[in-house]
This record gives structure tokens, C-alpha cells and sequence, in this order.
């Protein structure tokens, strides 16, 4: 059944006029899913001097058959007076006494026409599903216990939004077993939750009421760099960009690679060693410096490491340059490191310190 008709104003079904809908409104019964959230008798208390017991029973039946797929509103009226008093008793009935109730109601003109086969045939199937699962009642509030209407009510394959009073009403849930429920809205945290066997009842319900918070703001992602001792992702399946930066931007024992000359002649391209990362992919990061700063007969693919300004030529292959990401490690992790107290603490901390560098692990201070 859409989920809108589970929304319509309560006053949509036959016999609810505006005193009996403002009485019901009192006790939060709204529309015609909410008929189904309280009992007959309790429908009755309310407007108990403007309706009987029988009429309330008639209301709330009618609001359950309107549950099934392809019911319309005059056919759960015509079923309701007919004296089909629950889903259990359609479900009960042969096909015989339902045309009939219907076709009576074709012939009263209080139904402008009435299923064929086929469509009855459907309805009678989708009755017993109904007949024999379960239904939960899910209230959704925002984090001051305001209704949170729009939000996506889901358990496993059956879904709803809940309407402007933050309620709605999940159909044809499996008895006897767990629910995982899941309540998501724009701007709020997703909600899972494990709802307690639904049981074969008078309603056939759960309930559950869910607040939902603010979705928390999502923290900056930080840029990764082997130069501030971080370690990257494997290298394999990510794309990689360059950074430009200018000479001033050289960094102290900052391992680099010469690319090439410029076609000016006066400066030249450097690239680090040490990579960066962010937002998914890798970044080699190049400066570019006056050619001065160079030997007089550097070359192409030369390294170089930056010490106190200057770049002092250095012999490079793999593992050196593990040793060196190892020892960038080293200092990141030892950073605010307390001093030694003893003899015995340095000692032990100048091992650790050299374990770490030689094995290439992250260091944890204790």
C-alpha cells in the first residue's frame, strides 16, 4: 500500500467528521496509521459521546485493510460494515462473501466499482501476508524531541518515511525474529537498531521511538607525508600529482632529486624523496632553485640532501632511502619525547631509537 494513504488525515475514513477528528487529535491519532496505534476501546474513550464501541472497531478495521496492496477506501469501508471485523476474518473468508460485501457496496453506490478476479485475488493474497508477518510503529525526534518528518525508516527490504509528526509504520516484518532497524535523515547521524521479536498480537506490532543527532561535522583530513614521518599507502592504484613550491619552501634534510635544468639555464627542478598524500592520491613535491645552490657539474638524477640551506651532493639507492624515511619516522615519534632521567633511561632510549632506525619500525613512546 503507498505510504501515503498510512499518512491520510484519519478524517478519511468513513464515519471520522472534524468533532470526532479534533477529539481523536488530542490523543495524537492523526491520521489513518495512527488509528492503528491504539486500541478500539481507547479510540472510544475519547469520543465516546459522539461514537459507539462498534463505530471505533469499524474505524480501526477499515485503517488496517487500507494497509493492503491495492485496497481502496471504499472497498475497507464496504469489507468493515459487511462484518469483516480484522484482516484474520478477510483472510478466513472464501472468496464467495467477499464479492458479495463488494459488490453490495457497487449496488449501495458507496463504491464505484468493485475488483475483478484477478485484482481480488491479490488482495486476498496480500491479506494473508499481512494475516501472518508483523508491523512495527517507528516515531523518529530530532536531538530537542521535536518529530523529525521525511526521514527513511528501513528494516531489511521494507521502507517508509515517517510524516510531519516524525511517525511511520513498517508492514509484512517477519514474526519471531529480530529486527535490525535503520533510521536515516539528511543532516543527522544514522540510527541502527536491534528491535525484540515482533510477536502475533491484537495490533501485530512493535513500537519504537529513535532520536536522531546531528550529524557530526567531518574533521579535516590531514595531508600524510613521509617527510613529517608519516607512513602512506601502498603505492599500487593511486593516481600521482606534482606541487610546485619555490626555493624559499626547501626543508631541512629534505632528500631530493635532481630532474632537470630549466630552459633559462639559471635554475633547476628538484623533486623530494619523500612523498605526500591526500585525498587519495600521491604527491611528489618539486622545488624549483637557482642553479648556484648546485655543484658546478651536477647532473640529471643526482640527490641531494638539504643541509642548513644548501644542498650537499649524496650517494642514494633504495635502501638508504629507506633509512632515511625510517629516520624521519624516528623523529616524529620521538617528538615531545620527556628527556632521560637517568643513564640507564638514555641508554635505553638511544637503543630504541637506533632499533627503530635499522628496522624501519614505528616506534610507540611508553
Amino acid at each position: 500500500m503507498p505510504n501515503s494513504t498510512l499518512h491520510a488525515p484519519a478524517a478519511s475514513i468513513e464515519g471520522i467528521g472534524p468533532a470526532i477528528a479534533q477529539r481523536l487529535a488530542a490523543m495524537e491519532v492523526h491520521s489513518v496509521a495512527d488509528l492503528l496505534r491504539a486500541s478500539a476501546a481507547e479510540l472510544h474513550r475519547a469520543v465516546h459521546d459522539l461514537a459507539s464501541l462498534e463505530q471505533a472497531r469499524q474505524w480501526r478495521c477499515m485503517a488496517a485493510f487500507l494497509q493492503v496492496e491495492g485496497m481502496s477506501a471504499q472497498w475497507a469501508e464496504a469489507l468493515a460494515k459487511a462484518g469483516f471485523d480484522s484482516l484474520e476474518a478477510v483472510h478466513g473468508a472464501g472468496r464467495a462473501p467477499l464479492r458479495q460485501a463488494l459488490d453490495a457496496a457497487v449496488a449501495a453506490g458507496t463504491a464505484p466499482d468493485a475488483p475483478d478476479d484477478a485484482a481480488l485475488a491479490a488482495l486476498q493474497v496480500d491479506v494473508a501476508v499481512l494475516a501472518h508477518t508483523g508491523a512495527l510503529n517507528v516515531t523518529v525526534r530530532d536531538e530537542h524531541g521535536a518529530p523529525l518528518a521525511g526521514a527513511a525508516v528501513r528494516a531489511g527490504t521494507r521502507r517508509a518515511l515517517t510524516d510531519p509528526r516524525g511517525r511511520a509504520r513498517l508492514l509484512r516484518l517477519p514474526l519471531g525474529r529480530r529486527i535490525r532497524l535503520v533510521v536515516e535523515s539528511a543532516g543527522h547521524a544514522t540510527v541502527t537498531r536491534e528491535v525484540p521479536h515482533l510477536l502475533l498480537d491484537e495490533f501485530h506490532l512493535g513500537a519504537e521511538i529513535v532520536s536522531l543527532v546531528p550529524e557530526p561535522a567531518a574533521a579535516p583530513r590531514r595531508r600524510l607525508s613521509e617527510y613529517d614521518g608519516d607512513e602512506l599507502p601502498p603505492l599500487s592504484a593511486h593516481a600521482m600529482t606534482t606541487e610546485a613550491r619555490p626555493a624559499a619552501g626547501l626543508r631541512e634534510r629534505d632528500v631530493l632529486m635532481l630532474r632537470r635544468f630549466y630552459e633559462d639555464g639559471t635554475t633547476a627542478q628538484l623533486t623530494s624523496k619523500f612523498l605526500d598524500y591526500r585525498d587519495g592520491e600521491f604527491v611528489a613535491v618539486s622545488f624549483r632553485v637557482p642553479r648556484t645552490l648546485l655543484p658546478g657539474d651536477a647532473a640529471a638524477r643526482q640527490h641531494f640532501l638539504v643541509r642548513g640551506g644548501e644542498l650537499a651532493r649524496i650517494g642514494m639507492n633504495a635502501t638508504r632511502l629507506d633509512l632515511h624515511k625510517a629516520a624521519r619516522r624516528a623523529r616524529a615519534a620521538i617528538a615531545g619525547h620527556p628527556p632521560a632521567q637517568t643513564i640507564a633511561e638514555r641508554d635505553q632510549f638511544i637503543h630504541e631509537y637506533l632499533e627503530l632506525v635499522m628496522s624501519k619500525r614505528r616506534w610507540t613512546p611508553r
